[in-house]
């Protein structure tokens, strides 16, 4: 092909096979050697400031982003790395990420609540992996540094939480409270010993975190006023129909 490779330099992987790549390359990262870089980074509620340098245009030039976390400032490198190749703008590029709002089910913020009278803010995160877990948590926890995260988890296949049962176990340790619900199974036929309640008991056995197992989404609104604090961060995360969980949160309990 003759266009060119935008590659995260950062990742380890990515930087074990630069040498054997051989078509054009745009890197990025925080990495000094990034051909797209961020620095100064600074975040403000739930928006965050950097400058970007393009080695391109031989510039840096500041943005504004209405979204957290590392993760989305590397998603905003390789993105500006693709319009540099593409010769826009400094300007059209600044406007456009100043504007942008994200996409659906990526840390979408549903506002404040009123559970059990204790305010608590609610975000809704399509992650079901390991290290999407990890990022999401890293963003939440860098945002709200003084508060507890309480997190409503659905495991997505009974394939993919065998296959990274521990890596879920560890992740999902960091939260300070959790909510499993049942492994939603997206067609696969139940595996032995691969469940929910399992992998609280791997939660329990890493940490002094004591799980909350529930069947389905609807258990979620008899569990939760027991299990919140005021000011929590109440995160509903996972792949399967959890999704309707935030409407059904946000009915409920919004302006209560």
């Amino acid at each position: 092909f003759y266009g060119a490779c935008i590659l995260c330099v950062d990742d380890i992987g990515v930087q074990d096979i630069l040498d054997d790549i051989h078509r054009p390359l745009v890197t990025y990262g925080f990495n000094e050697g990034s051909d797209v870089r961020a620095t100064n980074i600074t975040q403000k509620n739930r928006q965050m400031h950097f400058d970007v340098i393009c080695k391109k245009y031989g510039q840096s030039f500041c943005v504004e982003l209405n979204l957290i976390g590392r993760h989305n400032i590397l998603n905003t490198l390789a993105a500006i790395g693709v319009a540099c190749e593409l010769d826009i703008g400094v300007d059209i590029i600044q406007s456009a990420l100043k504007t942008f709002s994200g996409v659906a089910r990526r840390l979408d913020y549903h506002g404040t609540l009123n559970i059990a009278e204790r305010s608590v803010a609610l975000f809704d995160d399509y992650g079901h992996h390991p290290n999407e877990i990890n990022a999401v948590f890293e963003s939440l926890y860098s945002t709200y540094q003084d508060r507890r995260l309480v997190v409503i988890f659905q495991p997505h296949r009974y394939s993919r939480t065998r296959d990274l049962f521990d890596d879920f176990a560890r992740a999902l340790s960091k939260a300070d409270a959790l909510i499993l619900l049942d492994i939603y199974p997206a067609s696969e036929q139940p595996i032995a010993h691969i469940n929910s309640g399992t992998l609280a008991d791997a939660i329990r056995q890493r940490s002094s975190l004591d799980p909350v197992v529930i069947k389905n989404t609807d258990e979620v609104l008899k569990v939760l006023p027991n299990i919140i604090q005021n000011n929590d961060v109440v995160l509903t995360l996972g792949a399967g129909d959890i999704h309707v969980l935030p409407a059904l949160l946000t009915q409920e309990y919004a302006g209560s």
